[in-house]
């Protein structure tokens, strides 16, 4: 990828929002309960999530929406 870079005449970079508040998704979240490592699936399988949300349900903490304060909102 970073061989082709410098020949491209533009680069758009494309992000999800957090299903949660709205923030920028860095992370996806699956959110199907399957218990192997490697889960082929979209959104039925993983949610984009940011890093609060995805740190919070990580952890099994019920996610918290845009009232309480959260970048994106």
């Amino acid at each position: 990828m970073l061989d082709v870079l410098p020949l491209a005449d533009s680069v758009t970079k494309l992000a999800a929002r957090c299903a949660y508040c709205g923030a920028p998704a860095l992370f996806s979240l699956r959110i199907a309960a399957d218990v192997r490592q490697e889960v082929v699936g979209g959104a039925d399988k993983y949610a984009p999530v940011c890093r609060r949300h995805y740190a919070q349900l990580e952890t099994g903490l019920r996610p918290a929406g845009p009232a309480q304060g959260c970048a994106g909102a």
